[in-house]
């Protein structure tokens, strides 16, 4: 069984995180569901690493996010949620990545939020120090945007890269397909990918800070009175 690892906390998030093999990995994120945890997203995670700084674990270590890319057409479409991550395993498991395509009602569960699009064939490269004022950096990070940016910038990253591409699927730039977003570490660049490593999955979590789990009623009673 999983072994989830409080690595961080804000003044309202605590993180946890776990690194597990492909096969294990699904269970791994129902583990995270159990406990409170929700799967990352971007600007959860950029708030966690200008909080604990360049030496964190948090930045030392990338981890999946909850942010994904829909290709199709040539374009592609970014989300940051509902999280994908463990129908796309799934599907690697069983040598069917190439036929993931997200539900008609996951697209538009997704779109409520919003999304950016652009061709398949560019590679962002946002300069770090303005990454706030670029329509991707807006959308992923919101409010902590400008902050990563400056962090990059402080550790010699002068910019910040966006690229979506599946190392480990087969499709054409035409084919419809799925593709979960990794946020890289320091070392990598602290950008955002897409798959490149399948061999140990990195999952990151985080739920409110006090999280007791679900109450029982006799149990809310019982702390009503005192006992």
């Amino acid at each position: 069984m999983a072994k989830l690892t409080v690595d961080s906390r804000t003044s309202s998030l605590e993180s946890a995180v776990e690194e597990v093999g492909l096969f294990v990995a699904p269970k791994t994120m129902k583990i995270f569901r159990r406990n409170g945890y929700n799967h990352i997203g971007p600007r959860n995670n950029a708030a966690l690493r200008i909080q604990e700084g360049l030496e964190s674990p948090v930045f030392k270590n990338g981890n999946y996010l909850s942010a994904w890319a829909y290709g199709s057409n040539g374009q592609y479409e970014i989300f940051k949620g509902p999280t994908i991550l463990e129908e796309y395993l799934r599907a690697v498991q069983c040598t069917a990545v190439n036929k993931v395509k997200p539900s008609d009602d996951k697209l538009k569960e997704a779109r409520v939020v919003g999304s950016v699009s652009f061709n398949a064939g560019d590679l962002l490269n946002i300069p770090s120090i303005n990454l706030g004022d670029s329509e991707l950096g807006d959308f992923l990070f919101e409010d902590m945007a400008e902050g990563y940016g400056k962090l990059l910038y402080k550790a010699g990253i002068e910019r910040f890269t966006f690229d979506p591409k599946d190392r480990f699927s087969y499709y054409t730039k035409q084919e419809d397909h799925i593709v979960p977003l990794w946020f890289n570490s320091l070392r990598s660049g602290g950008g955002i990918t897409g798959v490149l490593d399948l061999d140990r999955i990195r999952i990151r979590g985080v739920r409110p800070i006090g999280y007791q789990g679900k109450v029982s009623l006799i149990q809310r009673i019982a702390r009503i009175f005192g006992r």
